[in-house]
């Protein structure tokens, strides 16, 4: 076995001569994930560096992307080997080993509009999911530890590990962000996803600079899946020496210093440089000056019409040829109207587009794909657009149906989804209500709960409402005669197609209810879902069996993690113990008593089975999320150039898009 080691260390070595030394001849004498040459993995296609070492029988020489020479040269950069951590990370590339260069093209909607997939090219977290097994494996930590009731989860990081302004990230980072961000109720006032598992947020105590230890108020066995998957985007550290100056804890002129420049106070310059979601921070010039841990770093400051990001020179992961990764130099992000995506995609002008593409756009896809030299994916993991009433909006000639369970259930019969998926779904889905995907305890009969298209029952139940009176153009009136209109305010990155408003308002029209559209950007969207004002929200997405039991808000009030859906006020009142908000009734504190109960238990157990059920339960009887469609396959465009890019099992935002597919190991040709 010696012999053969010292082999593949020769291999390895002829590989890393230079950074020239690549393609088909480095393909055929270094280890990928297709022939790993009998290197030992414990994790997918990766391996620290110390223990790739070991198996090979040399130390790996680390070689520098070109990009990087001048500024190694001048001396602003150190050499590489002193960039990237003591056990950096090794990855073996999935089908071989990448060439430096090119700029890694996309599109979104605009600046906080579909921009998570984008941000997922360089996304990194504590651990990340293997797409093939669903499993867990380190990113920027090195191990990890449970205490034995899981209530307790100890972190090593690498050592040497830094921010990609050449300063240590150590345990302190991850501190700060807890101890002075996320539990500072007035930098943080709502703990969002699996962080206050329990119902209290998460404690840390910090071992040294390279462990720490996460202490939650309840045994927390899905937290690493929420940190690999929807909790992906919102990473658990942040830069402290550069934070520090802006938080009245650490500065005692912060406050007189952002006053002065112009800010309220001191919490209203600091969230300028930080937020939750990372790509708030570089919306702006400021995400220039706060450094990331990311793959790619924000490059010049946003026009408002293109983002772009070049490499990180400390990123912590190389290549089986010894090569820092990443391979691609740049990230270019164009913000575009819906509508042209589809022209620069068969263009040939993005090179990976997934997120808010329409299926209805597949035989034009796949009718251009050797012009636009890509390839077509449909991937599982999507559900249809829903559709959530405020059930709790302060407009009283709307509220008494919104609130009404029976008004619910007549849209959702009212919609005819057959056709509707034959019209935008190329007949492809499932007419399935909206449900969690991949839990024993949803039934077909759950599946199919009011989907069947019935326009007696609507007629019906709206009868039953007292909304049997109508206007002078045939639409229904309240009980008290008053017009009735429902002022449906949209953002074109829920509906996924401009005809999905249109053929859902045509339905809902002809039982009575007139309907009035508007789009609108998802920014104001989301501004108007915070105010408790929008009348019909559709940011619910589905979740997965781990994103039900880490986020219980994905599935009850205010059914959603990022913000609001629907019943806010009355999160606010069980949040405040009555103290602020409106008091939920009966069935909604069920609710969230059952979700709170079943985050807390043992998955594949008696308990998780019914409690889980009895979610599904409480969700449908109340129809408190109307789905439309359900296993819709999501169109996933990649270019022919890139290498190294997995067929993706599973491709949604609670999967976070391509943060499993390592995206830093995808090269061009």
């Amino acid at each position: 076995m010696g012999k053969f080691r010292n082999k593949i260390a020769l291999y390895a070595i002829a590989g890393m001569m230079s950074a020239s030394v690549t393609g088909a001849m480095a393909a055929s004498h270094v280890a990928t994930a297709m022939n790993t040459m009998g290197i030992n993995l414990a994790f997918s296609n990766q391996i620290d560096l110390k223990d790739f070492e070991a198996q090979t029988g040399a130390a790996l020489t680390i070689t520098s992307n070109p990009l990087f020479a001048d500024r190694e040269a001048s001396g602003d950069l150190p050499p590489v080997a002193d960039r990237i951590p003591v056990d950096a990370l090794v990855v073996l590339p999935i089908d071989e080993i990448g060439t430096y260069g090119g700029t890694l093209r996309g599109a979104a909607g605009a600046l906080e509009s579909g921009t998570s997939e984008i941000l997922s090219w360089r996304q990194v977290n504590l651990v990340r999911l293997d797409p093939t097994n669903n499993s867990i494996v380190p990113d920027v930590a090195k191990s990890w530890s449970w205490n034995d009731d899981q209530t307790e989860i100890t972190f090593t990081l690498r050592e040497g590990h830094k921010w990609s302004d050449g300063e240590d990230f150590t345990s302190d980072d991850v501190v700060f962000w807890v101890n002075d961000i996320m539990r500072n109720e007035e930098l943080t006032a709502a703990v969002w996803g699996n962080w206050a598992h329990g119902g209290e947020t998460v404690k840390i105590k910090k071992i040294d600079d390279l462990n720490f230890t996460f202490i939650f108020a309840a045994p927390n066995p899905v937290f690493l899946h929420y940190l690999a998957t929807s909790g992906s985007y919102f990473t658990p550290w942040a830069a402290s020496h550069v934070l520090k100056q802006y938080h009245a804890d650490y500065n005692d002129n912060a406050n007189a210093a952002a006053v002065e420049a112009g800010y309220e106070d001191w919490k209203d310059l600091f969230k300028r440089y930080y937020h939750k979601w990372k790509d708030a921070v570089t919306a702006t010039e400021r995400g220039l000056e706060v450094p990331t841990l990311e793959s790619h770093i924000m490059a010049s400051a946003t026009d408002g019409q293109t983002r772009n990001f070049i490499a990180n020179p400390y990123y912590f992961k190389v290549d089986s040829a010894g090569q820092q990764l990443p391979y691609i130099d740049k990230h270019s992000e164009r913000f575009l109207e819906n509508q042209i995506w589809a022209l620069e995609i068969i263009s040939g002008n993005i090179d990976q587009k997934s997120q808010n593409v329409s299926l209805s756009d597949f035989p034009l896809f796949k009718e251009n794909e050797e012009r636009g030299d890509y390839t077509v994916r449909l991937d599982d993991g999507q559900i249809g657009p829903v559709l959530v009433f405020n059930y709790t909006i302060t407009d009283a000639s709307k509220a008494f149906a919104y609130s009404n369970a029976d008004f619910r259930k007549a849209m959702s019969v009212a919609i005819n989804r057959p056709e509707l998926i034959e019209a935008l779904f190329l007949g492809l889905a499932n007419t399935d209500q909206a449900m969690p995907a991949g839990v024993k305890f949803a039934t077909a009969e759950d599946l199919a709960f009011m989907t069947d298209f019935d326009m007696d029952m609507a007629n019906q139940l709206l009868d039953g409402l007292g909304m049997t009176e109508r206007d002078s153009s045939g639409f229904r009136m309240s009980p008290s005669g008053e017009e009735f209109k429902i002022f449906w305010e949209y953002s074109l990155q829920f509906t996924r197609s401009p005809e999905f408003p249109l053929l859902i308002a045509d339905y809902w029209r002809a039982v009575g209810i007139n309907v009035l559209l508007k789009e609108i950007t998802t920014e104001f969207l989301r501004e108007k879902e915070n105010l408790n004002t929008l009348e019909i929200s559709m940011e619910w997405d589905l979740p997965f069996a781990w994103n039900l039991l880490a986020e219980p808000t994905v599935y009850s009030a205010p059914w959603g993690v990022g913000g609001p859906v629907t019943g806010a006020p009355w999160a606010a009142y069980m949040n405040s113990n009555g103290a602020e908000g409106v008091e939920p009734p009966a069935w909604v504190v069920e609710l969230r008593e059952t979700a709170l109960a079943f985050s807390k238990s043992q998955p594949g157990s008696d308990a998780y089975l019914e409690l889980g059920a009895n979610m599904i339960r409480l969700n449908l009887e109340n129809m408190v999320i109307i789905g439309t469609a359900g296993a819709v396959p999501q169109i996933n465009v990649v270019s022919n150039k890139l290498a190294n890019v997995p067929d993706w099992n599973l491709n949604a935002y609670r999967a976070g898009f391509a943060n499993s597919q390592q995206a830093d190991q995808w090269s061009f040709k």
